[in-house]
């Protein structure tokens, strides 16, 4: 075939959902050399060239991500697509659907790799150690900025995390420290000193502003500061049936009369069994002042002498609720100097 090169090397990850026997013989006719793997890092870590095949079924992906591929394969995307810009390459394709990163977003972290990478290394993340993936989590609040995951997955299974906000203008690149292979900062990201000072930095003023009215986008704004501090939260808008989750808060914005300031409290289903609750603080400019969060167990119902537990259903109401509190009833709020 033209272009192909004799005898290049080609990885083939088997996730046992596409049809490896075809593939491989399409790959043998081309006089590649191959070599398969389902769950072998290195191999996919060091490969020239890689082909997944598949459908995509979703089930069988799950396994990919189990082994700890998944990583791996997308560090590869990023590296393949870093290296095509580099050749300056007449075309280069990068599917922008179906959840992946759009290719001028790439194109931007590509250009501020050396800025990433040295922000990173003054809160001691070496990017030019290791394998490291990097995810884009999109946050409205966040218009002008991307917001990326950058992970290290150890083959001990400890991980390194961090948040980089990276500028689609001419401000500066900032990062925001997580965890160190599995060790957190002498202060949790959730609520340092850094995480706020950054936050309060690259959200505009307005959107800030807007966002704790009573009408506004709270929540939002209360869900990308978690983001940001590595929760991947989701805010539990009701109850439902879960007993489990009986005494846990749905999403609330408490406002203050005497002071103007305001409390978001919301709730995350952490893991199977357990929940965290949420309390940020902000003033009436939108700016957050003091962050703080508390694993619970699921709430478990004492059944006595074989009576039938019954539950009581949450009103279905749209929208969260807001909360205003008489002044000898305000949320204690801790203010952090900027």
């Amino acid at each position: 075939a033209p272009g192909v090169r004799k005898h290049m090397r080609v990885t083939v990850i088997d996730y046992k959902a596409g049809n490896l026997t075809s593939v491989l013989k399409t790959l043998h006719h081309l006089d590649a050399e191959t070599q398969v793997t389902d769950g072998d890092l290195s191999l996919v870590e060091s490969a020239e060239r890689i082909v997944l095949p598949g459908v995509g079924h979703f089930a069988a992906t799950q396994r990919l991500d189990a082994t700890r591929l998944t990583g791996a394969i997308r560090a590869a995307i990023a590296t393949g697509y870093h290296r095509a810009l580099h050749l300056r390459s007449d075309v280069t394709c990068v599917m922008a659907g179906d959840g992946q990163m759009d290719p001028a977003d790439l194109a931007l972290i590509h250009a501020q790799q050396r800025a990433i990478a040295a922000e990173a290394a003054f809160f001691g993340y070496d990017l030019d150690s290791g394998s490291w993936t990097y995810d884009q989590a999109v946050c409205p609040v966040l218009p002008d900025e991307l917001m990326l995951h950058y992970r290290r997955q150890f083959r001990d299974g400890a991980e390194s995390l961090f948040t980089a906000i990276v500028p689609r203008g001419h401000d500066r690149v900032f990062v925001v420290p997580i965890v160190y292979r599995n060790a957190t900062p002498f202060r949790s990201a959730s609520g340092a000193e850094r995480s706020i000072a950054v936050f309060n930095r690259v959200v505009p003023a307005g959107i800030a502003e807007s966002a704790v009215q009573p009408d506004g986008k709270w929540l939002v704004l209360a869900l990308c500061y978690a983001d940001m501090v590595g929760a991947d939260a989701h805010a539990l808008k009701r109850v439902g049936n879960e007993t489990g989750l009986t005494h846990a808060p749905v999403a609330t914005l408490h406002l203050s009369e005497a002071n103007s300031l305001r409390e978001i409290v919301f709730t995350d289903r952490d893991a199977p069994g357990q929940y965290l609750v949420w309390n940020i603080n902000l003033n009436d400019k939108g700016r957050v002042t003091a962050a703080t969060h508390v694993k619970l167990s699921d709430y478990v119902a004492q059944v006595k002498n074989g009576a039938e537990l019954t539950e009581k259903p949450m009103p279905q109401g749209k929208e969260p609720p807001v909360k205003v509190l008489p002044p000898q009833q305000e949320p204690p709020v801790k203010t952090t100097p900027q």
